[in-house]
């Protein structure tokens, strides 16, 4: 039910938070608690991505990473991921490991079971893979463990 709730939610704020007929692509990673969104603000026709906070047992729980593509009418549909790159920002030390498909790897599982609270993480390089095989690069997605 938990999960149900937060995927609605995330529906709903990123269908409401789009102001233009422009086609939005999001990163999400996905945990066992559900879909975790990162916050994004609009500055002259830009996107970037604010800094966001997830639990300690929701980034733990993070198994794979994937993208939601919001078309002009506002659908939304998941989309692969080809590529990305997850950094750990951990008591003075960076580890930054890469990917190739939306499963995070058994390597970076581990180092999400070592995190602590004030640690960050940053999904970043990500590449989104269409089903007729367009790519599309997307914004970070950047958090901080609480």
């Amino acid at each position: 039910m938990k999960a149900l709730v937060i995927i609605l939610g995330a529906a709903v704020f990123l269908s409401v938070s789009i102001v233009s007929n422009a086609q939005q692509l999001y990163p999400a990673a996905v945990s066992i608690s559900g879909i975790l969104l990162g916050k994004y603000k609009i500055i002259n026709d830009a996107e970037n991505s604010l800094p966001d906070t997830i639990s300690l047992s929701d980034a733990k729980g993070i198994f794979a990473i994937n993208a939601i593509y919001i078309d002009q009418e506002h659908k939304l549909e998941r989309v692969d991921i080809a590529e990305y790159q997850i950094t750990f920002f951990e008591r003075g030390k960076n580890i930054t490991l890469k990917g190739n498909s939306s499963m995070l790897s058994t390597e970076m599982k581990e180092q999400l079971n070592k995190i602590h609270s004030g640690d960050r993480i940053i999904f970043e390089n990500i590449m989104a893979k269409f089903l007729n095989g367009d790519t599309r690069h997307l914004i970070l997605l950047d958090t901080t463990v609480i």
